[in-house]
């Protein structure tokens, strides 16, 4: 499917269909992003709506941000390019805003239980940038921290995968004096937990 560059009375059209769904929407200008025009909620303002422009049609979209929320599947719908902003907001509210309903119900729920593991790894984020060169320190959402130097040892740090509280340490470009300390301590800390059971 083809979509079109927004034009001056597409987006001019788009910020008419904002108004009409109250003062609650409003424009987001996409500047890295000629074909999509995006509506943005003051009230829940992690949620979006995409318009695009295909043919006669606008095609919309609309979903949570995913780093508030990445299990949600976005809402789709298609609505006729001529039609009036206020049927076109309608049809938004009426089609395409219920389907998120659920999941924004499920992404507050989430984000209640899960709060006490942000703050955590929040925490150890701002550690470890403070530990390494910020020139090679990379926090995203792909990992918790990734330290990335031209030379010598690289590591990145996840949630771990059995979510149980831990932590993932991926360790690369490790000297044979890196690996025998890394060793050491993981060996020893696992003697003394095999100590105090024994």
């Amino acid at each position: 499917m083809q979509y079109h560059v927004l034009s001056k009375a597409h987006i001019d059209h788009i910020r008419a269909i904002a108004r009409e769904l109250g003062n609650d929407w409003y424009y987001h200008e996409i500047s890295s992003h000629a074909r999509c025009g995006k509506l943005r909620s003051r009230a829940e303002r992690h949620v979006w709506i995409h318009f695009m422009v295909s043919k006669d049609r606008f095609l919309l979209s609309a979903g949570l941000d995913r780093n508030f929320y990445n299990y949600g599947e976005h809402q789709l719908i298609s609505v006729a390019l001529g039609r009036k902003p206020g049927a076109i907001a309608a049809e938004i509210r009426s089609r395409l805003l219920p389907g998120l309903t659920d999941t924004i119900a499920k992404a507050h729920a989430w984000r209640a239980r899960t709060a006490a593991t942000n703050e955590r790894n929040g925490w150890l984020q701002n550690l470890l940038c403070k530990l390494c060169n910020s020139l090679y320190s990379r926090v995203n959402a792909g990992q918790l921290f990734e330290y990335l130097p031209p030379g010598g040892p690289r590591f990145a740090v996840n949630e771990s995968s059995n979510r149980a509280g831990g932590y993932d340490l991926t360790l690369n470009n490790l000297t044979l004096d890196d690996v025998v300390r890394i060793a050491a301590v993981v060996c020893q800390g696992q003697q003394g937990k095999t100590d105090e059971t024994s």
